[in-house]
């Protein structure tokens, strides 16, 4: 219910105000007041689309401001410009340097107290960049917390002042969350259940009788899904190599590597922190590598959530 009522309050909030986000200024591009680069171009999950502040102010002293559950704050992760190309990239200004501060709203308070301050620097290079900044607890059952974002300090653009951020995320820490298989794969060889993906025992796996058309869904009840695992059954069979992942409404492709070892891999959020999706997690099999015997084999699926909200 949570989740729900907030992506519902971003319908109605203005462009300053997207789904829990705030920003100091955006570009404009309209009588209006529209624009592609608003708030919501650095929360999409796209580099080359951008929030872009108003051309006409300094860029020190631009902010990104957004609201998280109760949760552990654990990172920051930015693409520091607009990453549509490399000449995009360098015609805006980036961040170089930014203030990140997390206030708790614990029991109410609209201000919050200040948990922690801390001072990021970031690479002038294109692509994601994690930087781990100080743990900080925040939010109770009911509140959770802020984060704002301040520009310090920016790289200078070849033909444009202003400047763009491609993306922004906030990590909060991570818990196992309890996987259980929603949807079963159509195909399932006897003495080998789906069931076995989720038992927490790598010895057991999922077989299916047949390679084609394999699909599956798995979840986690009440819990925001930050991260899903995958460890391949035995080589005598064959793995997958290529899945398509559905969450949220965003379809990723993921590729394994052709081993027995545990491999994790981001799932989409959608409010600009880990976790922040909904739903079960829909996994089709696309390319396997291939085994001596007929069929495919998962040995192990499980689930990282950042929150839990008990529905």
């Amino acid at each position: 219910m949570r989740r729900t009522a907030f992506l519902l309050a971003a319908t109605l909030l203005p462009a300053v105000a997207f789904g829990g986000f705030r920003v100091s200024s955006f570009k404009k591009q309209n009588r209006m007041g529209a624009s592609e680069h608003n708030a919501a171009a650095a929360l999409d999950g796209k580099g080359d689309t951008a929030w872009m502040t108003d051309p006409e102010q300094e860029n020190a002293g631009q902010w990104f401001e957004l609201e998280i559950p109760k949760a552990e704050v654990d990172k920051l992760a930015l693409i520091i410009g607009w990453d549509k190309s490399e000449e995009d990239f360098k015609d805006y200004a980036r961040v170089k340097t930014m203030k990140v501060e997390v206030f708790d709203l614990a029991g109410g308070d609209d201000t919050g107290k200040l948990a922690m301050e801390y001072t990021a620097r970031f690479e002038d290079k294109q692509g994601w960049q994690v930087i781990d900044i100080p743990n900080a607890k925040v939010g109770d059952e009911v509140f959770g917390g802020r984060v704002r974002l301040t520009v310090t300090g920016a790289y200078p653009g070849v033909d444009f002042p202003n400047l763009a951020i491609g993306e922004v995320l906030v990590h909060l820490a991570e818990i196992d969350a309890p996987t259980k298989v929603v949807t079963p794969p159509t195909s399932i060889a006897a003495g080998h259940p789906a069931e076995a993906m989720t038992d927490g025992n790598r010895g057991t796996y999922w077989l299916s009788e047949t390679p084609e058309d394999q699909a599956f869904e798995v979840g986690a009840d009440g819990f925001g899904v930050s991260r899903i695992g995958v460890r391949n059954g035995p080589k005598t069979y064959s793995r997958p190599k290529k899945l398509e992942i559905t969450y949220s409404d965003q379809v990723r492709e993921i590729e394994l590597a052709d081993s027995q070892d545990m491999q994790w891999f981001d799932l989409p959020s959608i409010t600009g922190f880990t976790g922040s999706g909904w739903g079960d997690v829909d996994v089709k099999i696309l390319e396997t590598y291939a085994g001596t015997k007929e069929g495919i084999g998962i040995a192990e699926v499980e689930l990282k959530a950042t929150t839990f909200d008990g529905m």
